[in-house]
């Protein structure tokens, strides 16, 4: 499998071809035997580690004497990262061990995480590159929060102190076992439970929303052109079947 680099080309991804994010840093994009072998909980658990950011845990840095919207993507990825052994992350970066890598001050001010015994380093293009390419693949959308004065922070710190309790008190529920199970059920949809397997996650997942899609615009097209619709005032591109669904 030929691995990409710089921008994440849309097909490459499409098609589940690794990602290089520096000569010597390589993702590879799991299939859904991956997630199914190590685990649906425990694959989430490792994603939501790897796209950590600031805004994300801004209760538990606040805790531990951190402001959060002093704290930069990359050193929370290093905290994220050290806490991550390599076959947990073995499924997107092979037999790299991001518990190796430490935080460091280049001479310019820059931060970088750096293996000081293989000379591998994430700096925050890198980083950047990470976390744009995991959250395309799963469909993550991050949110930077900003806090304008300090009740504000405070208000949005309680918020956060909320989320993190009621998570706890979640039982895990798998998100995929009544999706797989719908898109085996729907008409048209080619793949078994076996081959399914072999998909990977993302090009299942665009099957999913492709699918979903596709249904809406055969009920639009009916709707259309039995004249139930006002079709003076209708957009006629929303019955596309080639229509992008994955615009920001």
């Amino acid at each position: 499998m030929s691995a990409s680099s710089g921008t994440i080309d849309p097909i490459r991804l499409y098609f589940g071809d690794d990602y290089r994010l520096t000569d010597q840093i390589t993702i590879h994009q799991p299939k859904l035997g991956d997630v199914i072998d190590i685990g649906e909980e425990q694959y989430f658990h490792v994603v939501q580690m790897l796209t950590a950011i600031p805004s994300d845990m801004k209760a538990p840095l606040w805790d531990v004497g951190i402001d959060w919207m002093e704290f930069s993507d990359i050193e929370m990825f290093a905290v994220m990262a050290s806490q991550l052994d390599v076959e947990e992350t073995r499924i997107f970066f092979g037999d790299l061990n991001l518990k190796n890598f430490k935080l460091y001050k280049r001479d310019d001010g820059e931060l970088i995480l750096a293996d000081v015994d293989t000379k591998i380093v994430f700096d925050k293009y890198s980083h950047a590159r990470m976390l744009d390419f995991l959250c395309r693949i799963h469909n993550i959308k991050k949110k930077v929060e900003k806090a304008g004065n300090k009740y504000t922070k405070q208000a949005l710190i309680e918020e956060d102190r909320k989320r993190i309790a009621a998570q706890k008190n979640e039982h895990f529920k798998s998100q995929l076992v009544p999706i797989i199970s719908t898109m085996v059920n729907s008409p048209g949809f080619k793949y078994t439970n076996e081959t399914i397997r072999g998909m990977t996650y993302y090009a299942f997942m665009d099957s999913v929303v492709r699918t979903q899609s596709n249904h809406s615009i055969e009920h639009l097209t009916a709707a259309y052109y039995s004249g139930n619709i006002d079709t003076s005032k209708f957009d006629v591109k929303k019955l596309d079947m080639f229509c992008d669904i994955h615009k920001e």
